[in-house]
């Protein structure tokens, strides 16, 4: 039979050589690409093919954008255990697909999962399968099965097998996850995570590669039907993890099985890779992220979009260098869009003439987003999440660089100090925060999205970055109030642009500065002592390069700590609508205790964080202060100038116009040390000479307008 199918493609060949030559090299090199991804077995009744994995930086269709942790240590909701951690070999009963769902070309309606890895369709599979995996073909395996054959949830307690739905109907995904699995050739502290994907209406299925840690794993990927009818994954069953150790999407890879035959030239469309808000009048490139579904490799294609739905604007794409079969690359238009009026603008962009050929699917092609242009272009207040502690020899480093920032940028930075591993440490924050901020102390995240190191250059040059970026939304504290230890917090988030099913949040940070420990455990350890690895800034009366190793408590003053984070380091769900109009304000009221940890209410701030959490971005933010039983909102903020900072003997108060004004002067315990009254001038000079060296907060007040900015006194 395999004999007489080769003849006969080797005869239709011959038919398109007669005819047109150059097909017949096309139909080559289609048939060696059938080749390589069969089994080496030659067996020609496949009825899949696989798109290998790359780095995507999402998870397939950009549909799952869920923490990826253990069901039972704090994975998202909605996700059932289908088996928990287990050390003998079995199936799970039959669970039922959710949706219409076909596997080589049938209709399928239940599934059993293994604990080693092995999802099947057969109703009755005979023997359990053993933790050591082998390549497909298998006699092992059940027919009608998809494999990431050689997991396993030995650690009881701790792994499980979670299954989940995303997504609206007609297209939604089935996600089975092997949670913290061990196995695979994982040493024994190894651990890793896989999903197995059923897609609705596509019948595609896919293998997800999302996180492993202590080493690499060595595993079967791939589709059984029968042992004559088997797809798997080059390299099985020694398949290697590409995922790092983040628990979020950004790091995943995953392979693609595609029920049919692969066409030669299909190029499909995931999303924008774009601004969504730019100032009117200025030149927008239109790019996309896009994948090469094709089996021949890309060398050229033209870059199409439009405007609101006019006309096509042409031009040869930028951005593609060859790109192979299944590969991911981010293509621009040579040709720029400058909105000319403030307004909202539907883009619509897609990629053709494919190596000089139609575009095989054209189903696929099109990316649609949106591009507002605003003439006045809101404010960003960047927010800076630092990792520290006081156990930690190199964070004073952080320690300088967020003073910095903070006495710097003292209306537009927000910085945070999330500790670990001291009095100080909030567990919800401390035990999140290397979501956004991978890696070792000191470390940092920018707005969730640039991870620095805290020094002062490299968070200046990301707080830079990030204030370029023209935000989608405004965020403003109305009012604080806290009484009797409750807290609750007026916001309103004003939106420039218009927003489609975004999973936007809130949440809110408890600040505290000028804290003086008591006791040995809130001494900072210090690497900068003696000098030796350069000269480190003072910060509160502390100059790090002169200071011991050990930095006394009574020494040593803490800022900006977070004291809590709420309701979570995740946002408050539902806190903002799933549909947003541009220009829509949203008002929401956050109530939450005190946290029991604060040590003076006085020199407390909230910040609130607008959160994106699809990709945890930080959209925009605001920060107020709390000063008694009521805050003053910091965003309707008095228009003041105070300098020269770092100051001597004289500090300079400036105002845009003659009106009447409070002056206060704070120290770093708390200490009101000066309070003048002004009445009809436009500015103050202040005498600091008798002022102790420190950092102070200068609060300005006039009417219902306030501004407070921190400053160095020498």
């Amino acid at each position: 039979m395999i004999g007489q199918c080769l003849k006969k493609i080797k005869f239709t060949a011959h038919i398109f050589l007669y005819i047109n030559k150059s097909l017949n090299s096309i139909m080559k090199n289609f048939y060696a690409l059938l080749l390589s991804v069969a089994v080496s077995t030659g067996l020609m009744a496949q009825s899949y093919y696989v798109l290998p994995a790359l780095n995507a930086g999402m998870n397939p269709g950009d549909i799952n954008k869920d923490v990826e942790y253990p069901q039972g240590g704090g994975a998202a909701p909605g996700w059932s255990v289908l088996m928990a951690g287990t050390t003998t070999d079995q199936w799970s009963s039959a669970q039922t697909i959710p949706f219409a769902f076909n596997f080589d070309g049938s209709p399928v309606t239940s599934f059993l999962v293994s604990n080693n890895g092995v999802i099947t369709f057969s109703a009755s599979p005979t023997g359990t399968i053993p933790a050591t995996n082998a390549a497909l073909p298998n006699g092992l395996l059940p027919d009608n099965s998809v494999c990431v054959w050689g997991l396993n949830i030995s650690g009881v307690g701790s792994d499980n097998i979670v299954s989940k739905v995303f997504g609206t109907a007609p297209n939604r995904q089935l996600w089975v996850q092997w949670s913290s699995a061990s196995g695979g050739g994982l040493p024994a502290n190894g651990w890793t995570y896989w999903s197995i994907v059923l897609e609705e209406s596509s019948d595609n299925i896919y293998v997800v590669d999302q996180r492993t840690g202590n080493g690499v794993t060595a595993l079967t990927v791939g589709v059984q039907v029968s042992t004559t009818n088997t797809t798997q994954v080059n390299g099985s069953p020694a398949v290697a993890s590409l995922a790092g150790t983040d628990p979020n999407p950004s790091d995943n890879s995953y392979y693609e099985f595609i029920y049919g035959t692969q066409m030669l030239d299909d190029m499909m469309g995931i999303r924008g890779d774009m601004p969504s808000v730019v100032k009117t009048g200025t030149a927008v490139n239109i790019g996309g992220y896009f994948r090469n579904l094709g089996a021949s490799q890309l060398g050229g294609a033209d870059f199409n979009y439009t405007i609101n739905g006019g006309s096509v604007t042409k031009a040869p794409a930028a951005g593609i260098s060859n790109l192979t079969s299944g590969i991911f690359a981010t293509l621009t238009s040579p040709t720029a869009f400058t909105p000319a009026a403030d307004g909202v603008y539907e883009v619509k962009m897609w990629l053709s003439n494919l190596n000089g050929n139609a575009d095989g699917d054209m189903s696929n092609d099109t990316i649609s987003t949106t591009l507002v242009a605003t003439a006045t272009v809101p404010e960003r207040k960047v927010v800076i999440e630092e990792k520290t502690g006081a156990w930690c020899q190199w964070c004073p480093r952080g320690t300088v660089g967020m003073e910095y920032m903070g006495l710097t940028y003292p209306n537009s930075a927000i910085p945070i100090a999330v500790h670990n591993g001291d009095p100080m440490v909030v567990a919800e924050y401390d035990g999140n925060i290397g979501t956004v901020a991978p890696g070792g102390y000191p470390g940092s995240s920018v707005d969730r999205v640039l991870g620095p190191d805290p020094n002062v250059n490299e968070l200046e040059s990301a707080y830079n970055q990030r204030r370029d970026v023209i935000p989608a939304a405004t965020v403003a504290i109305d009012g604080v109030f806290e009484t009797g230890g409750n807290i609750t917090v007026d916001v309103s988030v004003n939106f420039i642009a218009p927003m489609n099913n975004i999973d936007y949040r809130l949440a809110a940070v408890v600040l505290e500065s000028g804290i003086i420990g008591t006791d040995a455990s809130y001494n900072q350890s210090n690497a900068y002592s003696g000098g030796g690895q350069g000269p480190m800034a003072m910060i509160n009366g502390v100059d790090f390069a002169a200071a011991a190793s050990s930095v006394p408590f009574g020494d040593m003053v803490y800022d900006h700590v977070a004291r809590s984070i709420e309701p979570g380091f995740f946002g408050e769900a539902n806190s903002i609508p799933g549909t947003i109009t541009q220009g829509q304000t949203v008002s929401h009221q956050m109530q939450f205790s005190l946290p029991s940890s604060v040590m003076d209410v006085t020199k407390c701030e909230v910040a609130i964080l607008l959160l994106n959490n699809a990709n945890y971005e930080i959209v925009n933010a605001d920060k107020a202060h709390m000063w008694g039983d009521v805050s003053v909102k910091e965003s309707a903020i008095l228009n003041t100038n105070i300098y020269p900072n770092p100051a001597n003997d004289f500090v300079t108060v400036k105002l845009n116009d003659l009106q009447d004004f409070n002056v206060q002067v704070v120290n770093a315990i708390g200490e009101v040390v000066m309070n003048v009254d002004y009445t009809n001038i436009d500015r103050a000079v202040l005498n600091t000479a008798s002022l102790a060296a420190g950092v102070y907060v200068i609060n300005v007040a006039s009417g219902n307008k306030t501004s407070s900015q921190r400053i160095a006194i020498k």
